[in-house]
């Protein structure tokens, strides 16, 4: 079934992980979310920790990255796995009509 690309790639970007899921990407999907969730609950840990104490700074400079590159690489990977989706579903119908008009 073809995906649209446009779809695959909001549905990461609203909820990592979500576009790879829409994609049939089911393991890279779950994976995506639970790695998001682990870096955001750091993240979380690390700005209250913060707030707290204040000693966690530096931390929390080198973690957070990790999270906004993890949801920008989810949205940029569902798309293209979307395209390459449909250019295999392309190919798979392109090869039925040359067997169907083969004599």
């Amino acid at each position: 079934m073809k995906k649209n690309p446009g779809v695959a790639a909001v549905l990461s970007f609203i909820f990592a992980g979500a576009g790879q899921i829409y994609n049939g990407q089911i393991l890279k999907g779950f994976l995506i979310v639970i790695t998001f969730w682990l870096l955001g609950g750091i993240v979380v840990t690390l700005m209250l920790a913060n707030m707290l104490y204040w000693n966690y700074s530096s931390w929390l400079y080198i973690v957070a990255p990790f999270l906004f590159v993890l949801w920008g690489y989810s949205v940029v990977d569902a798309y293209k796995s979307a395209e390459k989706i449909n250019k295999k579903i392309a190919n798979k119908e392109g090869e039925n009509e040359a067997t169907r008009k083969a004599p």
